[in-house]
């Protein structure tokens, strides 16, 4: 990481500090509600600059970028606090942009902060239950989205949160039947069907899982990105596809003349065609990312790899175990 860089991640981490020092100093020291109104609108301006974090991973091979909308998130999201510190949306948008550049102590402490001040938000009670699966609070993950879908029983989402929960948590059938019903409130949700075709060749249904992964690829059509190209390339592979494995790490490949192809889409895709050593190799890069506070276009194919949410085994072996305990570390 350029020194530029180190010292944009380590004004991310002061701000981020001292937001939470002012917190236990001044729990109560919201202004008054003139300043709500700015706030909230300043809140939505970090959230912004946030989801452009993974814009910019995905565009730029250089992560400065990326970093620096990470830095306008937090910087803006602390500004809106400093207004009103009962806007739930500026401790989300905290929890977002820490989680991106993997300072996951912030971003635990930031979610849980949001969810506490609003636990009926559903985008905050997404972001915190991915989080806590994410970060391997499977219990609270499956608490919080247990208490979304009571809340908002024909939410297709809320039962997406569920699947997503329970699936990480390794619970096959919990995680099947709640993305079931995901797929039946709505049946474009790609997510949905690529993670129950996940559950469904680790309980050895073949033949089910194959009929959601092909329908999570039409779905995602020529939108697919690298990650999920990855991702859907080690499931065919898991499910005997191997043609459909080779075919999606072609599509892969060529993705990269157009943007950029994050560390972490790789090693699922080498796994796929059986190139373990390329793909120790590429886990390897990313996890040096991931300890300079890169943000990577590959990040949600690292939390399946963290947590081995396709059961590759493989991943359990003793120098792909090492690595996956390192995502996340920070």
């Amino acid at each position: 990481m350029s020194t530029g860089n180190r010292s944009i991640i380590a004004k991310v981490s002061a701000f981020v500090s001292g937001i939470f020092v002012c917190l236990q100093l001044h729990p109560g020291s919201a202004q008054p509600n003139e300043y709500a109104g700015e706030a909230t609108a300043l809140a939505l301006e970090a959230q912004e600059y946030a989801g452009a974090i993974a814009i910019a991973a995905g565009r730029d091979p250089n992560p400065g970028s990326a970093i620096e909308n990470a830095e306008r998130a937090i910087g803006t999201a602390r500004r809106a606090l400093q207004l009103d510190n009962s806007v739930a949306l500026g401790f989300s948008v905290l929890g977002i942009a820490s989680r991106q550049i993997w300072r996951w102590e912030d971003a635990r402490m930031a979610f849980e902060h949001a969810y506490e001040l609003d636990p009926n938000d559903p985008g905050i009670a997404f972001n915190y239950g991915w989080f806590s699966s994410f970060n391997g609070d499977h219990e609270q993950a499956i608490s919080i989205a247990q208490r979304s879908t009571a809340i908002n029983p024909n939410s297709a989402n809320a039962h997406r949160e569920l699947g997503i929960a329970f699936a990480y948590a390794g619970n096959e059938a919990g995680a099947s039947a709640a993305l079931r019903q995901c797929i039946a409130l709505d049946p474009s949700i790609g997510v949905c069907h690529i993670y129950l075709g996940f559950m469904q060749f680790r309980l050895g249904n073949d033949a089910t899982a194959e009929a959601s992964l092909r329908e999570a690829e039409r779905l995602f059509g020529e939108g697919l990105s690298p990650a999920a190209a990855s991702s859907l390339a080690h499931a065919y592979a898991m499910t005997g596809l191997s043609g459909d494995a080779e075919r999606l790490f072609e599509r892969l490949d060529a993705m990269r003349d157009e943007r950029v192809v994050g560390a972490g889409s790789w090693p699922l895709a080498f796994l796929a065609i059986g190139d373990e050593s390329s793909a120790y190799e590429w886990l390897q890069r990313a996890v040096q990312k991931i300890e300079n506070n890169e943000p990577d276009e590959g990040f949600f194919n690292l939390m399946i790899i963290k947590h081995n949410v396709q059961a590759s085994p493989i991943l359990e072996r003793g120098r792909f175990v090492e690595l996956r305990d390192r995502i996340g570390a920070n």
